[in-house]
């Protein structure tokens, strides 16, 4: 599901988890890989403003590495106010259990970029877009075209 769709989901239900799958088969020098990208967004009411939280994962396999974005958006703008960016390095049950359950795991990451203060949200989404290695997924997932 869209981040704008998952953002509406979030404003209802509190929260939202979506999943996107990608087999690549010209990446990595032509042995190809699969790739998903799993994003959880939380609406969350703070004392000064309405948020919403989200983080998303690119796991591809073959291998552990994972890219992680996270970010935070002010609901009375529509911009970001906060975006960060990491690798991890995640096990195979760490990535089955937050494919297959609301589980988001953590391991030793590897943060690789910090942005706080308001950011209009097409400049934070063309800066996810270029973070996230398979740009079919991020294009799907957060609808940069």
């Amino acid at each position: 599901m869209p981040f704008n769709r998952a953002l509406n989901i979030a404003t209802k239900e509190g929260n939202h988890k979506s999943v996107f799958t990608i087999q690549e088969k010209t990446a990595l020098s032509g042995i190809g890989c699969t790739a998903d990208l799993c994003l959880f967004v939380r609406y969350a009411d703070r004392n000064t403003m309405q948020v919403f939280e989200f983080q998303s994962w690119q796991f591809i396999k073959p291998g552990h590495e994972t890219f992680y974005i996270h970010g935070e958006i002010d609901l009375s703008t529509y911009s970001f106010i906060h975006l960060d960016g990491a690798k991890i390095d995640l096990s195979d049950e760490n990535i089955h259990s937050m494919l297959y359950s609301k589980e988001r795991p953590r391991g030793p990451k590897v943060k690789l970029f910090r942005i706080d203060g308001h950011v209009e949200s097409n400049v934070a989404l063309s800066i996810i877009k270029g973070f996230f290695p398979i740009e079919e997924l991020s294009d799907e997932a957060f609808c940069v075209s």
